[in-house]
């Protein structure tokens, strides 16, 4: 669970999550940036 024994959503548990979550969400996006830059550079930002 996201939440902890006081309902807190902003704890360690939960931002951890958030980070896991982004961290997917970058990846996900990196991934599809590096696929337009095989075919078109201007999409590909370093």
């Amino acid at each position: 669970s996201w939440r902890d024994d006081s309902g807190d959503f902003l704890t360690n548990g939960s931002v951890i999550w958030v980070v896991n979550y982004l961290d997917r969400v970058i990846q996900q996006y990196i991934s599809f940036v590096t696929i337009y830059d095989k075919t078109d550079n201007r999409f590909f930002f370093h």
